[in-house]
């Protein structure tokens, strides 16, 4: 998962489940805390990643040959025609970040969401 998604799906969750909890209204804070949880998983399974660079990329090759006929009033031209079209696109390469094996983010992540389930289930105070 791209770091800046991860940040907005996080900051989102975490608003979501705070406006649920301080205004009492349970579906809303589960809704932000279930979106925690889905976060975590996210980052447990594919990891974090970051942009970092671009590179070409050659996708297509293709050659034509052929003959191109040419008619006038009273002349035929007859001549080869080869033309060569290749594409090339752009394509962002990313790279992963690296947490320590003492601090694996995701499951800290869904720890975390599964506890604001909770709090957000039962109706308590913060």
């Amino acid at each position: 998962m791209i770091l800046t998604t991860a940040a907005f799906l996080s900051a989102l969750g975490f608003v979501t489940f705070l406006v649920g909890h301080l205004y009492s209204y349970q579906g809303i804070a589960t809704i932000g805390a279930v979106l925690i949880v889905g976060l975590g998983g996210g980052v447990m399974v594919g990891g974090l990643e970051v942009e970092s660079g671009q590179q070409r990329v050659e996708m297509a090759n293709t050659t034509t040959d052929g003959e191109r006929v040419d008619v006038t009033a009273n002349t035929t031209n007859i001549s080869s025609v080869s033309a060569t079209d290749a594409t090339v696109a752009v394509e962002t390469t990313y790279e992963p970040i690296g947490t320590t094996s003492s601090f694996p983010l995701g499951v800290v992540l869904t720890l975390l969401g599964g506890v604001m389930t909770m709090r957000a289930l039962e109706g308590g105070q913060l």
